[in-house]
């Protein structure tokens, strides 16, 4: 990761608009899921393993998110909720929900109904959750992703 192009004005950009405790290195977002993507499989279990106390920065925070997005189809829902419930309370910006929310939207595709029923449940639970960026996510996923819920 550390030879991936930055941009010193996107670092400067990102910082403004979702300020973070996390330093931004000013790679951008469509290089970062490229590199997410090109991950092997053990790779993105070792990425996984950071989780939370190893992530340096906000692009390994957002790197973190594309790969949990990724592991969600192939972890046991159950297992993968408190990776996920790890990441969310290591965020401090919108910015890492809502890369993880848009990144999950396959869930509604009919081939991974069981995770998006065992997945509800969890994210139902979530609600109780005294955590702003939990609450968050767990908010978006069930408006957008699970419409009976309303």
């Amino acid at each position: 990761m550390h030879t991936l192009p930055r941009k010193e004005s996107y670092r400067e950009f990102c910082s403004k608009i979702a300020p973070s405790k996390h330093p931004f290195l000013g790679i951008t977002l469509p290089i970062l899921h490229h590199y997410s993507r090109s991950l092997s499989a053990k790779e993105k279990k070792d990425w996984l393993k950071k989780i939370p106390h190893d992530l340096k920065n906000a692009e390994e925070g957002l790197v973190a998110g594309d790969i949990l997005s990724i592991e969600l189809k192939t972890t046991p829902t159950l297992l993968w909720w408190d990776l996920a419930l790890e990441y969310l309370q290591w965020c401090d910006s919108w910015n890492y929900i809502d890369n993880l929310f848009c990144a999950i939207k396959w869930i509604k595709i009919q081939k991974y109904s069981a995770i998006y029923q065992e997945l509800n449940l969890l994210l139902l639970k979530g609600l109780d959750s005294h955590h702003p960026f939990v609450l968050r996510f767990v908010i978006l996923t069930l408006s957008r992703y699970y419409p009976q819920n309303h």
